[in-house]
């Protein structure tokens, strides 16, 4: 703002200089002076409000980015977050963490105790997340179809072997074995594993000597 009030008188000088050496060849008289200085004034007062103005955007861009920047979350280093998931893992059964516990494992990890509220929410919801997704996936894992459509359950054969249909039109002989109600264990004859397969001393005491299985 002093630089520009120092163009501004320096304007100021050299127009009445302009005018004054006019005088020799027209008519100047105070008006002249005045709508002048009117001119240069107006001017000046309009940069000095364009550049308030763009001071202030600036500023309040500036203080935005510092309140967000306060706001972002930041990841916990890798030593805090052993020593909270080694507690989290110990205590399965119920992860909720006394008071007492809160405020030794935030001392522990140089963090708030609000910190460490908030972390052990966090995992608590990412743990029944995981928990509901792992049952997801059994319970699709256990609908078991063929191609056509057919139950995988009704097509098992008395001596435990089933007959799968592949892309190729050829048939993929499968061991089903069933250790427990409502679970299906299955091992392709190919030796490529889709969920764990019976061992030979399990499949003789279930089956008995089946000649049609090789391992």
């Amino acid at each position: 703002m002093k630089k520009l009030e120092q163009n501004s008188k320096a304007a100021s000088e050299r127009i009445y200089a302009v005018l004054r050496s006019q005088m020799r060849v027209r008519p100047i008289d105070e008006q002249d002076f005045q709508r002048a200085a009117d001119a240069i004034r107006r001017r000046h007062e309009s940069a000095q409000f364009e550049i308030k103005q763009y001071v202030a955007n600036c500023l309040l861009v500036h203080r935005r980015n510092i309140e967000q920047a306060r706001k972002k979350r930041k990841n916990f280093d890798k030593d805090t977050t052993s020593i909270l998931q080694a507690y989290f893992d110990k205590h399965l059964d119920h992860p909720y963490p006394s008071e007492e516990h809160k405020q030794m494992l935030a001392q522990q990890c140089g963090i708030t105790v609000q910190q460490v509220n908030n972390w052990f929410g966090n995992q608590r919801i990412r743990r029944r997340k995981q928990i509901e997704d792992s049952r997801l996936q059994h319970e699709q894992n256990s609908e078991m179809y063929c191609q056509d459509g057919s139950n995988l359950e009704q097509l098992i054969q008395p001596s435990g072997i089933i007959e799968m249909p592949l892309e190729d039109g050829s048939q993929q002989k499968l061991f089903i074995i069933h250790p427990q109600p409502n679970q299906i264990y299955y091992q392709a004859f190919d030796g490529d594993m889709y969920m764990p397969g019976p061992s030979n001393s399990e499949i003789h005491q279930i089956y008995g000597a089946n000649e049609d299985f090789q391992q």
